[in-house]
């Protein structure tokens, strides 16, 4: 079962780097106001990225930066009454001074020595595209994941997640 699921991503893997490339490109900082614009595209592209592989998705704003919360429907799932996957990630990344420390730009996704370097390539989107990457590829070969599974991915990890306490309390349904 999973070794289709294994051929799937490695037949899509330029593909996922190709995305992954996309997303990094972002320069999604969340503790500079002048990146604000950025941020909110980052939350974008996290929610069309789920929305086409079928899951249902809805960007929240909140007093700081977006939160995306993406959940798996009855129609996409082979045991919706099986336990809930919650998974968490976020989708901003810390400034990248001092830009001259970087061989390349950080906000130009750079493949070197087999490695991709880019802010936020280890810190937190490269996990993120990963998880969404292994769910379409299940997709793609089973036609539904094995339980339901949701996705909260925030905009203000980097800046201590203030708004992400509140935003979990009064979302407790959409979470569970």
């Amino acid at each position: 079962m999973i070794d289709h699921v294994l051929k799937q991503l490695e037949s899509d893997e330029t593909t996922a780097i190709n995305g992954l490339k996309e997303f990094l490109a972002i320069p999604s900082v969340s503790t500079d106001p002048a990146f604000a614009e950025h941020v909110g595209q980052a939350a974008q592209w996290v929610a069309n990225r789920l929305s086409a592989i079928g899951f249902d998705v809805q960007i929240h704003r909140t007093k700081g930066h977006p939160i995306v919360i993406a959940t798996s429907s009855d129609r996409n799932v082979a045991n919706p009454s099986a336990p809930r996957i919650l998974f968490y990630g976020h989708y901003d990344v810390v400034p990248a001074d001092p830009i001259d420390k970087w061989e390349s730009p950080p906000f130009d996704p750079t493949i070197r020595d087999g490695a991709l370097f880019a802010r936020g390539a280890s810190d937190d989107k490269g996990q993120v595209s990963c998880f969404i990457e292994a769910l379409s590829a299940w997709m793609q070969v089973h036609g539904q994941i094995p339980g339901p599974v949701t996705l909260i991915i925030e905009g203000e990890e980097e800046c201590g997640s203030a708004n992400l306490p509140a935003f979990v309390a009064s979302h407790k349904k959409e979470l569970t």
